[in-house]
């Protein structure tokens, strides 16, 4: 099961194998004792404390489809990473653009939306008093 996971301390986190490892920092620079999780077990990250990264990183989280949240000294939400979804991203979505640029395009769409309307009218109107 997927849980969230919160980082207080500043440090750094990084790959290791198919892992992450936070590497926590105390006030005088020196490393803490790691800490690993699993990244099958881990569904978001919030980030409350200063957190060294890398591309690389980000690159492995976004393919396990962990977010990563950040928040500032006072606790205030400053922003986040989301991995991508796969249909709102690349091809369905230049097509979809495509289609709304081309008037002709748009035309054929919507016709076909409202032949689909007459076609099945209980499942527009279905829940409305009074249409049958």
């Amino acid at each position: 099961m997927k849980k969230s996971f919160y980082l207080f301390n500043p440090g750094r986190l990084s790959r290791k194998d198919n892992t992450l490892c936070f590497q926590p920092i105390d006030e005088d620079g020196n490393d803490l004792q790691p800490r690993y999780l699993p990244i099958e077990t881990v569904d978001n990250l919030y980030c409350f404390g200063s957190l060294d990264a890398n591309s690389a990183l980000y690159n492995f989280l976004g393919k396990h489809q962990v977010a990563v949240h950040f928040f500032d000294f006072y606790e205030h939400y400053t922003g986040s990473f989301m991995p991508k979804e796969y249909l709102l991203a690349g091809k369905m979505q230049v097509e979809q653009t495509r289609h709304y640029l081309s008037e002709k395009k748009r035309q054929i769409l919507a016709r076909k939306f409202v032949e689909g309307a007459f076609e099945e009218p209980g499942l527009l109107f279905g829940s409305w008093q009074g249409c049958e």
